[in-house]
Order: C-alpha cells, then structure tokens, then sequence
C-alpha cells in the first residue's frame, strides 16, 4: 500500500473509488488484460489507495484486477466486484467470488448476494429514484456519482458515499471527490469493518495529496 496514507487515532485513512469499469461500455475481450492493466496505472495516478473493479454484469475484469495487482506488487487495495442490473436498478457488489445474475428484483439480489458470503459489501450506485434512495440492507449509497451528478441523499444508517463511475482510467482523475475509509487495517475486512461503521467520508480529489 502507498507510503503516503495517513493515521489517526489509530485508524488509517484510504482514499477510495469503490464504483468503477475496467471495460467502459465495451465487453470483456481480447484486450481485456491491457484495459485492466491501463485502469489500475489510472487509480495509481489518480492518488487512490483502494478501487472497486465493478463491470456491468460482469466479475471476470475486477478478479483478473486482483490478478494484475499481485503479479505486479502494486500499492493498491483492489475490491472485486460488479455492478448488477435489477428488475429496481442497479446494485454494486464488492467481494464476490463468483457472479451474481441480473434481472432479478433488488430485495432478492441483495438476499442472494448476503447468501453467498455475508461479507460481501453492497452499494445503491446512483439512486436516481426515491425507492433506491430509502434501499433496506445495503451497506453503502452514493451520494455524489461524478457522471449522474449530486443526489443530495442523508442516511444516517448507513455510509454515503462518492465514486466516479469511471468507464475510462482518465475518468478516475478527473473525479472531483473521493471517499476517504478509516480503516484498522489495510483489508478486505478493514475495509468491511470501516464501511459499517460508517467511517466514511467525502472529500476533495487533492486531499492528503499536498496540493
């Protein structure tokens, strides 16, 4: 993990983007590899510490990012994931080992996804409708989606959250704000623990950059 990651009160602070797609609008293919590659180069220039690898319906870009980022040693926390097209909208999932089906109603993604391993983390990504908004059993929403805009949501229940929903590694920098997790360590669970408790906050893109 970088050098550069703050402390305090025994807590460490991790500049996160936890909804983001290796392969844009396009499908996994034979360059799949390079655009994988490409992404993770992006989140380290962008100054993130952890990422999301979420594709549409598709977990095979966010487990081969966990592959490229051992092989390669980077300082970098890859959450793998994907975000789920429900019957209500969409839902991110982080922690997957194997992908969930799409064109299913929202409660029973979340249902199934809980199913499969408890320590799975669920996100509302833009929540463009009321019903998303007030979502029961997720562990975080976006409030600030830089391609969809502010959706000025308070949850007190829950962590709120920003992301860039980068469909390009340039859209990773260009994200004004990041989500920056207290964690007690640098961990998948680290990072569970912290978003439950909400130890999550949004902050601008230079924070702790010097800048």
């Amino acid at each position: 993990m970088t050098s550069g990651v703050e402390r305090t009160s025994g807590l460490i602070r991790l500049r996160a983007d936890l909804h983001t797609h290796a392969m844009g609008d396009g499908r996994f293919g034979a360059n799949a590899a390079d655009l994988v590659a490409r992404h993770l180069e992006g989140a380290l220039e962008a100054g993130l510490d952890i990422i999301g690898v979420t594709d549409h319906d598709d977990l095979r870009p966010g487990l081969l990012a966990l592959e490229e980022v051992e092989r390669r040693n980077l300082p970098l926390l890859v959450l793998a994931g994907m975000e789920v097209t429900t019957d209500d909208g969409h839902l991110v999932v982080l922690g997957l080992q194997e992908p969930l089906k799409r064109w299913r109603s929202m409660n029973e993604t979340i249902a199934l996804a809980r199913e499969r391993d408890e320590e799975t983390l669920l996100i509302v990504p833009h929540p463009f409708f009321a019903s998303l908004r007030e979502q029961t059993g997720i562990d975080a929403i976006e409030r600030l989606n830089h391609r969809y805009g502010d959706f000025d949501v308070t949850r007190e229940d829950i962590a709120v959250i920003a992301s860039s929903d980068a469909h390009t590694a340039a859209d990773l920098a260009a994200n004004p704000k990041r989500t920056l997790i207290e964690v007690t360590e640098i961990s998948w669970p680290g990072v569970i623990d912290a978003l439950r408790a909400r130890r999550a906050t949004i902050v601008p893109a230079h924070w702790g950059r010097g800048d």
